[in-house]
């Protein structure tokens, strides 16, 4: 990365134009890894098409689902031993230019002598604006990248019909036919992005009987889900909304009832942003057919359950995503219940598991915990208003007409023992409605996304027997940090009372508390396992703030570096020809390169950094990676202070995450 920025340097104008030219690292792309080398037995050696990338922790790695190469030797098999090819926004595509207007897709790969007509099916052809001469197509689903320059260099500078010349260029991580806006984001790029995912869409078989006239039936399946749920999309051509249709097609009073719980339940959350929305229903249509099945048209999400998420993203779930993860699934169900005393309701979804929990990712460089997760399938929830009271009688008869439907049902459920705790419903007097069911439920996530096991809530659990083999597992995921007897014992208590005597049980309120308490603490150990990383030096100056914000800012990242070096002298330093200012184009944004060397104890890296103040009317916000981005939401920012705040208080946070980079720039070179 260092000779590709000093070459990205030394361009300055091209043709006589002043240009300005920067390095970004690609992203690493775990689909353009060699699958059959993660046990060391690729037999294409150097010419394989896809990437050979050593993992950091060599044959002692314990993660099955590692993508990275390791040796024969590795005690570990892969899981699975072969994988399918990624998603398409997270492949390469060929951009294939300065062909004649009229070209056909299928005329193109005639032209371009000896390609398999199966590329065809790759092929995607954007429209052309009225009156070009030249057009272009995307050869799409290029998961190894080798393969792909491969055919770029190849085809760039071919003749076509005498006068064209084929233009080629390589591509990443873009959604097909140039359809990202500048700026994306879950709410405008969401749908587009699922419609990608579900591609092709069209009509299905065995329409059900009243089907509304503005969606399509697709007759495709979605999920693990115990229930009846399938892929609809809108019939207008300029609606990219897809829907998941949940069907109840039994006719009894039972199944009404409970059609009619979820309905009002996502009625009652509709303003809920984490929990799915209702596009459509005919539950309470009183036009409905006799045989016509009831159904809820809900908003399709994501194509990802947490479950699916946590597979994929196995070797990046340490203890702070976890976290993350758990304490936004507890915020989430404290938000339901706000809007439950709101409306004068008593609701306990009752059914918390990884799949009935869908994955967002805002962003596609965002880092594993930076996703938003979105409450579905109220099929079990305990809802308590005037429109829907059912006796406990009743709820109890259709918990136990769902069980016996889901023993005859084929969809594979992916854990075996997950209505084990609704059979003990069946004989808990008064513990249908008890609202520790769900801080329980949320407990159950937390022990699988640690253990990668499953727990039935409803059992009393001793964890005694267990701890050991816990404390292992935690520490495997807490990595370096050397003391971890605290965060072992606190977690361990977690358990213990979710697990316990059901009187004892945690509410919600107090379980977020104990999570952000273990946050706090890991928080400590991880500053003070860097700090060994970073002596600090006897003396260091002391820096004072300005007024004016641009001046001020552009003044203060260079105090707070100069800061860092002095306080860390021993083991740091600025380089002499690498610092880098952008030029003044806006008030709002400072932008600065350089690179820290770094030496101590053996250990040494030269780490491109790059710093990013955006200054807001009340507040600056500080970015800090080791690639140049020019779209910042692409990054976390590592503080958000007010503008009034004296520039000491930054330091600390640039401090800390000036650290981490250092520690992920030398794990790099292991």
């Amino acid at each position: 990365m260092t000779k590709a920025q000093q070459l990205a340097e030394s361009v300055k104008s091209i043709d006589g134009v002043d240009i300005e030219c920067n390095a970004e690292q690609e992203p690493l792309n775990e689909w353009t890894l060699c699958s059959g080398n993660r046990d060391g037995w690729c037999k294409h050696g150097n010419n394989c098409i896809y990437r050979h990338v050593t993992c950091t922790y060599g044959d002692e790695c314990t993660i099955d689902q590692c993508p990275y190469s390791h040796s024969t030797q590795r005690a570990i098999v892969p899981n699975p031993r072969y994988r399918s090819a990624g998603p398409i926004d997270q492949q390469y595509r060929i951009k294939i230019d300065g062909l004649p207007s009229n070209m056909t897709a299928l005329e193109l790969l005639t032209e371009l002598k000896g390609q398999p007509l199966s590329l065809l099916n790759l092929i995607e052809t954007p429209e052309m604006p009225a009156g070009s001469t030249f057009r272009h197509f995307y050869l799409t689903r290029q998961a190894a990248e080798k393969l792909a320059r491969r055919r770029v260099y190849e085809w760039h500078g071919y003749t076509i019909r005498v006068t064209y010349i084929v233009k080629c260029q390589l591509e990443y991580d873009r959604a097909p036919i140039e359809q990202i806006p500048s700026s994306p984001s879950i709410d405008n790029n969401g749908d587009h992005q699922l419609s990608t995912v579900f591609a092709p869409l069209s009509p299905g078989i065995n329409e059900i009987i009243g089907m509304p006239s503005e969606w399509v039936w697709t007759n495709r399946r979605l999920g693990h889900t115990m229930s009846e749920v399938y892929l609809v999309y809108s019939t207008e051509s300029n609606d990219n909304r897809l829907g998941a249709m949940k069907l109840y097609r039994h006719s009894s009073n039972l199944e009404s009832m409970r059609a009619r719980r979820e309905l009002l339940a996502l009625q009652a959350l509709k303003n809920e942003a984490s929990v799915v929305s209702i596009y459509q229903s005919n539950i309470l249509d009183v036009t409905r057919k006799e045989d016509a099945p009831m159904w809820i048209i809900t908003e399709l999400v994501s194509e990802s359950t947490l479950k699916d998420y946590v597979d994929k993203h196995k070797s990046q779930i340490t203890v702070r995503v976890i976290l993350s993860l758990t304490r936004q699934l507890l915020n989430i169900i404290q938000r339901c219940d706000k809007a439950s005393v709101i409306h004068r309701n008593i609701e306990i979804h009752r059914n918390l598991e990884p799949n009935n929990i869908m994955v967002q990712r805002a962003q596609v460089h965002a880092s594993v915990d930076e996703v938003k997760l979105i409450l579905i399938d109220f099929d079990l929830c305990w809802f308590d208003s005037q429109q829907s009271q059912i006796s406990e009688e009743d709820d109890l008869k259709m918990i136990e007409h769902v069980i016996k439907r889901h023993s005859t049902d084929n969809v594979k459920q992916t854990f075996d023992n997950i209505f084990s705790k609704l059979t003990h419903y069946l004989s808990s007097s008064g513990q249908l409605n008890n609202p520790t069911l769900d801080s329980t439920g949320v407990c159950c996530i937390l022990y699988w996304l640690i253990t990668d096991k499953w727990l039935d809530q409803m059992s009393t659990v001793n964890f005694c027997n267990q701890a050991s083999d816990l404390k292992q597992t935690i520490n495997k995921k807490l990595g370096d940090i050397d003391d971890t007897t605290k965060v072992n014992e606190q977690l361990l208590h977690t358990f213990e009372r979710a697990f316990g005597p059901v009187d004892n049980r945690w509410h919600i309120d107090e379980l977020v508390d104990h999570l952000t308490t273990i946050d706090t603490c890991l928080n400590d150990f991880e500053a003070t396992h860097i700090d060994k990383f970073f002596p600090t030096a006897s003396t260091m100056d002391m820096l004072l703030p300005l007024g004016d914000p641009y001046p001020r800012t552009v003044t203060m990242l260079a105090r707070i570096k100069q800061n860092f070096t002095q306080q860390y002298t021993t083991v740091a330093k600025w380089s002499h020809d690498k610092n880098w200012w952008s030029i003044k184009t806006h008030d709002n944004e400072v932008k600065n390169m350089d690179e820290l060397i770094y030496n101590h104890q053996e250990r040494h890296c030269a780490v491109p950094i790059v710093c990013i103040a955006k200054i807001e009317h009340d507040q600056t916000i500080l970015f800090l990676t080791t690639a140049l981005s020019d779209n910042i939401t692409s990054l976390k920012p590592i503080c958000k202070l007010d503008n009034e705040t004296p520039d000491m208080n930054f330091s600390p946070y640039y401090n800390n995450a000036i650290k981490k980079l250092v520690i992920e720039w030398l794990k790099r070179d292991i």
